[in-house]
C-alpha cells in the first residue's frame, strides 16, 4: 500500500500535465484497485478495510475523475471470499460452540463476500432458514496497523497536495470501528424490523379506516 501511495505522489507531482492527465487518472485508479505489477497489489490483496476504503473512494465520483469510479466500483462485488476453515474458526472462537451444534445445516460456500465479512446460508435446528454474516479473520487484529497506515497515507497526501484530509481521519476510523462490531448492526436490524412492523400496522389501520369512512368531496379536494 505504501508503494501505491508513492505512485500517487510521483504521478501527480512529477509526471502529471495537461496532455496526459486522463492517462494518469486511469493508471492511478487501476493501481489503487489492483496493481499491474503482480507482486504488488493494493485494495484487492490487502482485502478487509482496504476494500472498504476503496469503496468509499468509489462513492466520491462527484469529486474524483471518472477512472476512479470505473475501477474502484468493482470492489462492491469483487471482494475475495475466505476459506470455510477460517470462517469456522472465527465463529467458534467468538461463540465458543461448534457450528454443527448451532445449525442443522450450514453451506460452506458463501453467497456473498464483502469487505469485512461474508454471508452463508444455514438452517437452524428449528428448521428456519437464515443468512449468517461472519467477519473475516484478522480484521479486528489488524485494525490498529491498518488505521495507522491510513493515517500516514493521508498525512503524506495532505502535505504533498495541500488537501484537508487529516480532519476526516478520526471520523472515518470511528465509523469503521463501529462497523466491526456486529452487535451494533444486529441492534439496528431489530430496530428497523420493529419500525417496519409499526408502519405495516399503521398502513393496515389507515386502510381499514378509509374503507369504513370514505373521504368527503371537500376533504378530497383539500388533499389534491
Amino acid at each position: 500500500m505504501g508503494r501505491c501511495a508513492l505512485n500517487i505522489l510521483y504521478s501527480y507531482k512529477v509526471a502529471f500535465n495537461e496532455e496526459n492527465c486522463m492517462d494518469i487518472h486511469e493508471r492511478v485508479a487501476e493501481d489503487i484497485y489492483q496493481s499491474r505489477i503482480v507482486s504488488y497489489t493494493a485494495c484487492i490483496d490487502n482485502d478487509g478495510l482496504y476494500v472498504k476504503l476503496g469503496q468509499d473512494l468509489a462513492s466520491m465520483d462527484h469529486l474524483l475523475p471518472p477512472p476512479f469510479y470505473k475501477h474502484l466500483s468493482k470492489l462492491s462485488d469483487k471482494a475475495k471470499a475466505t476459506s470455510f476453515d477460517k470462517i469456522r474458526a472465527v465463529f467458534e472462537e467468538d461463540l465458543g460452540r461448534p457450528i454443527e451444534e448451532v445449525f442443522a445445516e450450514f453451506d460452506p460456500e458463501p453467497i456473498a463476500s464483502a469487505s469485512i465479512a461474508q454471508v452463508h446460508r444455514a438452517k437452524l435446528r428449528s428448521g428456519e432458514s437464515v443468512a449468517v454474516k461472519i467477519q473475516k479473520p484478522n480484521i479486528q487484529k489488524q485494525f490498529g496497523s491498518d488505521m495507522l497506515m491510513h493515517y500516514l497515507i493521508n498525512w503524506v497526501l495532505e502535505k504533498a497536495f495541500d488537501l484537508p484530509l487529516l480532519q476526516f481521519v478520526d471520523d472515518i476510523q470511528a465509523s469503521l470501528k463501529k462497523e466491526l462490531d456486529f452487535r451494533i448492526e444486529a441492534a439496528n436490524a431489530v430496530r428497523g424490523r420493529r419500525n417496519f412492523e409499526q408502519l405495516s400496522t399503521s398502513a393496515t389501520t389507515q386502510s381499514a379506516r378509509s374503507s369504513t369512512f370514505p373521504p368527503s368531496s371537500r376533504s378530497s379536494r383539500r388533499a389534491e
